[in-house]
């Protein structure tokens, strides 16, 4: 009976929800049974479960001191209450979505009642000013809500539309409370809609990060360019580091109050440059109406904090699909011919040969960066403009593209695949898909798409060549238009093996549109290198896992961008962005190939454990790299509550920087390095030191250790979270042979 009663509570444990764990666990502690012998390690098995299960619950149900010393009430916890109805709220993408804050996979609330109200309470350790937050979800959120701050005997009301804002950490001010429990922030929804309610914050004023960014260079009458690599900004080469806003944030005029918190979110994590998006029919409702407020307010928000804008066009494509035209596009009849695959109608998407939309595309675009000039005149801020979001390359069989597929392959897209054409593959001329059908066919001087790019191994290949060409075609209009208002670097985004911006078809894109400045993939992986072009400013629009910063760096690309993430977990990186911070005006020089050589574990799950080693050419020397720490799984996990608690884990990742013959400076955490000859002849040191930099320039700070081994000098660098050493050594001259 004994057995089989802790068997049943064993199992109920494992899936009992939080609210009731502490009535479990009432009923498990007062059970009256002897401890006789044989019953010692059932009794046992069930002590465990109750002592997890209490841990658990006071981990994720208790308000939680966080790593940036703040205060954070989870929806569960005591010091949370709600009134009215409310449901697991599991928004868009199951329990423990990607857009609620988690501590261990917690679901957020869900309300639809008017008059139902959630609470946080927190117990504040000391009185002081605290920057109050809201943790909140725009996904599928509609309706009024009453926002009450209670603060040392006051109360603070605010209004807000609960489909406003961000999801992630809203910001409500900055109060005065008592210590103890009297404060409190209420939230009521008014009328009918929903409403989801999840986590409270309360952070020290003195705790807000203080981040700060140099002034903008000086106007000197020039717009934004590209130059080895930078944005050139005034005349002065600027290393762009930046984060991507949400698609949901600038629907309408209305966000551009919260338009700070985004510059602020990617502010704390050290990064300089917010990529914002606007969608077509958000700036353009109605034909030749623009609203400008939104770009006004992205430009003022970016002036008040020195920091610089990226445009994401959402004009016809956003991933693979035509989402976001006006209404009048489509009622006009102006985003015609529609997209047909296998002889069916594409529901909502654009065919390339849609001109007269391309049109229309590039006169929103134009008139948007007219606004811009005219509010940033000494052209500061708006740096960049991403065209589209991951366009299509599909194979259309719409009544124009049966007509085309039938004419001759343009001469000039001949000559370049010519000019191009090897015996065996180079990555570096022909993406796979454009070589092996153009190689692989005979590579023919002429005929017609299906003559040059044949029928094998797929039927569809001829048209997905033409249908590359004639997308470059449409957006050379957009990116021309757009170009006569503000002239400044313009690059498109891949979604890896679908876009005609793709490795596999680039090439034949760039042909129909070479007015782009620069395309590269939205990768979460090691593909940046199939991009590198002589023609094409690389660009990593989207890049994941975060310690592939450097290794993207040294491959040249003008802009990596984070997209968006919870906060807890982009914090990984701040540590890496203020360090790369401190060397920018050195970084900026360094963009000749062979000057920077980055590294990390992380991209191989081979390398994912301590003492796996790998190794890479690097000019006239062979560097071989040890991971000196397990690798922490980070993005997938990044509700774990150490990444809360503790602070987010940074995985092994350094960067190697050629400052003149035999000399370099090592950067690196959790990653040992050892260098040795690539000829194998013998390797010495003149003198090594440790040090950082300051504005670029560098500092010593003492000797640095270097281990001879044989043939091969090993450097040891930091393990501890976020640290990372910088060692900076001059190597003997190898004797003439």
């Amino acid at each position: 009976m004994f057995g089989s009663t802790v068997y049943e509570l064993i199992g109920k444990s494992q899936i009992i929800e939080d609210r009731a764990m502490t009535k479990q666990i009432h009923s498990i502690s007062s059970l009256q049974v002897p401890l006789r012998p044989r019953y010692l390690a059932t009794w046992m098995a069930a002590a465990l479960v109750v002592l997890s299960t209490f841990m658990s619950f006071s981990r994720c149900c208790g308000a939680t001191p966080t790593y940036d010393g703040g205060l954070v009430i989870d929806d569960g916890a005591p010091e949370y209450s709600e009134g009215g109805t409310w449901e697991a709220g599991k928004n868009r993408e199951g329990g423990g979505s990607y857009y609620t804050y988690g501590m261990d996979n917690t679901e957020a609330r869900k309300t639809t009642s008017a008059g139902s109200w959630a609470q946080w309470k927190p117990h504040l350790p000391a009185a002081g000013t605290y920057r109050v937050y809201l943790w909140h979800i725009v996904w599928g959120a509609r309706g009024q809500v009453t926002i009450e701050i209670q603060h040392n005997g006051k109360t603070e009301t605010l209004k807000r539309n609960t489909g406003d804002g961000h999801s992630g950490w809203n910001n409500l001010g900055d109060y005065d409370f008592a210590a103890g429990t009297n404060g409190f922030v209420k939230v009521t929804l008014d009328e009918k809609g929903i409403l989801y309610a999840d986590a409270g914050k309360f952070l020290p004023i003195d705790k807000v990060d203080k981040t700060t960014f140099p002034p903008y260079p000086k106007p000197d009458g020039s717009t934004p360019r590209v130059d080895k690599g930078n944005i050139v900004v005034c005349g002065q080469p600027r290393l762009i580091l930046y984060g991507e806003s949400l698609e949901e944030v600038m629907t309408h005029p209305a966000d551009v109050p919260y338009y700070g918190d985004q510059f602020d979110k990617w502010k704390r994590q050290g990064l300089n440059t917010l990529a914002a998006v606007i969608q077509w029919n958000a700036f353009e409702p109605r034909k030749d109406a623009y609203e400008y407020a939104m770009i006004d307010g992205l430009i003022d928000a970016a002036k008040e904090r020195n920091m610089h804008l990226i445009i994401v066009w959402f004009g016809t494509w956003r991933n693979l699909q035509s989402n976001y035209l006006p209404r009048y596009v489509w009622e006009e009849k102006i985003a015609f011919p529609a997209l047909k695959l296998d002889g069916k109608p594409e529901n909502g998407g654009v065919s390339p040969f849609a001109t007269k939309c391309a049109a229309r595309d590039g006169l929103a675009l134009n008139r948007l960066l007219a606004r811009a000039a005219e509010k940033d005149p000494g052209h500061q801020v708006l740096i960049a403009v991403q065209v589209e979001n991951e366009m299509p390359c599909y194979t259309d069989n719409c009544p124009a593209a049966n007509e085309h597929i039938d004419e001759q392959v343009p001469k000039e897209l001949l000559d370049y695949l010519k000019a191009n054409d090897t015996p065996k593959h180079d990555p570096t001329k022909l993406g796979w898909f454009t070589w092996s059908r153009y190689h692989g066919n005979g590579s023919k001087t002429s005929g017609t798409w299906e003559e040059v790019f044949g029928k094998q191994p797929w039927p569809t290949d001829a048209r997905k060549a033409m249908g590359a060409y004639y997308t470059g075609r449409y957006i050379e209009i957009v990116v021309r238009k757009a170009k006569e208002a503000l002239n400044i670097p313009m690059y498109a985004n891949a979604w890896c093996g679908e876009s005609p911006c793709d490795a596999d078809f680039m090439d034949i894109f760039h042909i129909g549109c070479p007015s782009l400045d620069g395309m590269g993939p939205d990768n979460y992986g090691e593909v940046l290198h199939k991009y590198i072009r002589p023609w094409n400013v690389l660009v990593q629009p989207e890049f994941s896992p975060a310690e592939h910063y450097f290794r993207a760096l040294s491959m040249g690309a003008m802009v990596v961008g984070q997209y968006w993430q919870a906060e807890v977990e982009l914090m990984r990186t701040k540590a890496m962005f203020d360090l790369v911070r401190t060397m920018e005006p050195l970084l900026v020089q360094k963009r000749n190939p062979g000057d920077l050589l980055g590294f990390t574990s992380v991209l191989d799950k081979k390398l994912h454990k301590a003492g796996s080693t790998w190794e890479q050419d690097y000019g006239n020397l062979k560097v071989k790299f040890t991971a000196t720490v397990d690798h922490f799984p980070g993005e997938t996990e990044w509700r774990d509550s150490r990444l809360h608690t503790a602070g987010p884990l940074l995985n092994g990742n350094g960067l190697i920087i050629r400052m003149g013959p035999d000399e370099y400076v090592i950067t690196s955490t959790k990653i040992d390095v050892e260098l040795r000859r690539a000829d194998g002849s013998d390797i010495g040191i003149v003198w090594a030191e440790r040090g950082h930099f300051e504005k670029g320039y560098w500092v010593k700070e003492g000797g640095a250790q270097v281990e001879s081994i044989g043939r091969s000098l090993k450097l040891r660098f930091p393990t501890a979270n976020g640290q990372y050493g910088q060692i900076r050594l001059k190597f003997t001259t190898p004797a003439a042979k």
